[in-house]
């Protein structure tokens, strides 16, 4: 059963959502978290975010760079069934967590190219969480970083957007 997910909009400079996730991975110890921090200025348009998601996320060769293989990818990325992280692509051992900590810094960045890429995204982390249902799955926390110079407008749409 997956450990869950869930989404939140923080409004801090991304320095300090940085430090904070450096303090967290200290308490949480081996098994624990392992966190992936997306820079929303790399992701321009939906390939630039595509190219991105798979750097950072390491995704296997095969990834094709669409919506549905980001689904797939995230789901296979978050399967625990056969070892750690990744470990579901079949080319590695997998990252020794439990859940996954996806950080996108300067999200506001991601409205630039339109409210469906955030959409795209949002869904893409239901669909992974879901379809792990029944396996054994690291959990996904997502954490949408605003720069506090971000208009409220901003914000306001990430949240909506956010669920």
């Amino acid at each position: 059963m997956p450990s869950g997910y869930g989404l939140v909009v923080v409004r801090e400079p991304s320095a300090d959502t940085r430090e904070s996730l450096t303090r967290l991975a200290r308490t949480t110890g081996p098994g624990g978290m392992h966190a992936v921090v997306v820079d929303g200025k790399q992701c321009r348009d939906q390939a630039a975010l595509f190219d991105t998601l798979a750097r950072e996320l390491a995704f296997p060769s095969y990834f094709g760079r669409n919506w549905d293989a980001v689904q797939e990818c995230l789901a296979d990325l978050l399967e625990l069934t056969d070892g750690g992280l990744g470990s579901a692509f079949g080319d590695r051992a997998g990252i020794d967590a439990r859940t996954l900590v996806l950080v996108f810094v300067h999200s506001g960045r991601l409205l630039d190219a339109g409210e469906d890429l955030v959409t795209g995204l949002v869904e893409s982390f239901g669909h992974a969480v879901e379809s792990n249902r029944e396996r054994i799955s690291a959990g996904l926390r997502v954490i949408f970083q605003l720069d506090e110079d971000e208009p409220a407008e901003t914000e306001q749409a990430l949240r909506r957007l956010a669920g």
